[in-house]
């Protein structure tokens, strides 16, 4: 089954490439429409491309999922008499986050623009045609 336009949304959010004039640098898109079946459109003979594409972005939004519920829990350092290491938990999802998001990467032949599980903001002169490497993401 094709994309979507709710599954090329995620792949954008995911490699933080803009919604906005999508056509101005559309390779992501034509990368996502490529890796599709050639009965929806794509050069692949099967869909098991696109299937782990999808896989990968749900794995993704479990770990957004898990991520929120450390919010609570990182007010509190002790429930129970349980000591509660939630930076710890965070770090793990974070790195595993990153990882998806290199295979993500990888399986679109392309890079992300930045850091989804970061809070650093967008560097001067940033354009998603021209994405430099980030440090932990190897295309």
């Amino acid at each position: 089954m094709a994309f979507i336009e709710a599954d090329r949304v995620k792949v954008r959010k995911y490699l933080c490439f803009p919604n906005l004039y999508v056509q101005a640098d559309p390779r992501l898109e034509s990368a996502i429409t490529t890796v599709q079946s050639i009965a929806d459109g794509g050069t692949r003979p099967t869909s098991d491309a696109e299937n782990d594409i999808k896989s990968t972005l749900t794995k993704l939004a479990t770990i957004e999922t898990q991520l929120e519920a450390l919010w609570a829990p990182a007010l509190a350092t002790r429930a129970d008499d349980v000591s509660l290491d939630v930076a710890r938990g965070q770090s793990i999802l974070y790195r595993d986050g990153r990882r998806l998001i290199n295979a993500l990467s990888a399986s679109l032949n392309t890079r992300p623009c930045r850091d989804y599980f970061s809070a650093a903001p967008l560097s001067e002169g940033f354009h998603p045609g021209v994405a430099s490497p980030i440090a932990g993401y190897e295309a």
